[in-house]
């Protein structure tokens, strides 16, 4: 059974925890992070500490800490018989100190703690410095979840830069979505069933024929319209940008 501690206490920490605390094949030993408030959801999980020395002997020093701080973090962690893996995927293998062996354990998801996930889907993205670690890093893997696979650094930042899009920045424009219903006094359950079905579509059909509105069509007169109704101000550059987007890419000038 593979030995592992978590340091960090945010959501990708939580979801870990909670995947590997009945696991049969890892036993986590214990969370060290530096807010007790945080570290008291952990309880359940695991032994908590706020002491880097607490660490003792394990197989595996896992951080789960903001993109920023893995370099300090790793610093802190004293040398030992153990591999130390970073859960970023915009993050080079090489912010790790050096001190260490080491290696990348990237859960290619959006994290809540208050969301359910089926783990053993989440595609797992593994990068180790030595092909000594590479089979207790797959058996790591494997207790996680069955869709792994091993990219390099900068193969993980362009697919960094791809998840960005697809979530972070398709997220943002829910929320203009969202303001722009709630400033003109509109239900924002209606554009539920609509982000549904957008979303599911695209499980099924290549997002570029999935697309559908105005700019598409190259309808001048509702794009005209609807940009009567923006103020000046970014929520009118970000759709005429993104019409332009359309746009270009159906060939539709």
């Amino acid at each position: 059974m593979i030995t592992v501690t978590i340091i960090g206490s945010g959501n990708i920490a939580f979801h870990l925890a909670k995947a590997w605390h009945k696991s049969e094949k890892v036993k986590l030993k214990n969370v060290i992070g530096r807010s007790k408030k945080s570290l008291a959801e952990f309880k359940q999980f695991a032994n908590v500490s706020s002491d880097f020395s607490s660490i003792g002997s394990t197989d595996i020093c896992l951080i789960a800490v903001s993109d920023e701080a893995i370099g300090s973090v790793s610093e802190q962690i004293p040398q030992g018989d153990y591999l130390v893996l970073h859960t970023s995927g915009a993050t080079n293998l090489k912010a790790i100190s050096d001190k260490h062996r080491r290696g990348v354990f990237y859960p290619f998801q959006s994290f809540s703690k208050n969301r359910t996930f089926k783990y053993a889907e989440i595609p797992l993205l593994l990068e180790v410095g030595t092909v000594k670690d590479k089979e207790l890093l797959i058996q790591l893997a494997e207790s996680f979840s069955q869709n792994h696979q091993f990219l390099d650094s900068e193969q993980r930042l362009k697919l960094h830069l791809a998840g960005t899009f697809v979530n972070n920045f398709a997220n943002h424009l829910f929320q203009i979505g969202f303001d722009l219903c709630q400033a003109n006094k509109l239900s924002v359950e209606l554009l539920k069933p609509l982000i549904r079905e957008t979303t599911d579509k695209i499980m099924h059909i290549y997002p570029k024929e999935a697309q559908t509105g105005p700019a598409k069509r190259n309808d001048k007169e509702t794009i005209e319209k609807h940009l009567a109704l923006l103020p000046e101000g970014k929520y009118r550059e970000i759709y005429k940008l993104i019409t332009s987007s359309i746009q270009n890419t159906n060939e539709k000038l």
